[in-house]
């Protein structure tokens, strides 16, 4: 990657979509490329204590989250799901043939 190409992050974030007519926090870019978003890092690199990315690592970073990913939605319905059951369970409330009413309450 040659040198020219790196964005600081301070201006990296001017890339992002705002929210609120506000760009992204730099703690929050940092987090994207530290601890990731639904499994996906922004591509950074660090010169001393500085963090870099370029215009393409952005975007290869939000092309996914622009698109629904089924898979991973199906995931998570189906934990909250057996979350909700095992609350349940904690209760003295076991679902067997009435899981139907978990998902007619959203739970």
């Amino acid at each position: 990657m040659p040198l020219d190409q790196l964005i600081a992050l301070k201006d990296a974030a001017l890339l992002f979509p705002f929210r609120d007519g506000k760009p992204p926090h730099l703690a929050t870019i940092r987090r994207w490329i530290i601890a990731g978003v639904k499994g996906r890092r922004l591509r950074a690199a660090r010169v001393g204590a500085m963090w870099y990315t370029t215009r393409e690592w952005i975007e290869d970073f939000m092309a996914p989250s622009t698109t629904p990913d089924v898979s991973v939605q199906a995931v998570d319905e189906r934990r909250r799901h057996e979350a909700s059951k095992a609350r349940l369970a904690m209760r003295g409330i076991h679902v067997g043939a009435d899981e139907h009413l978990l998902s007619k309450y959203g739970l």
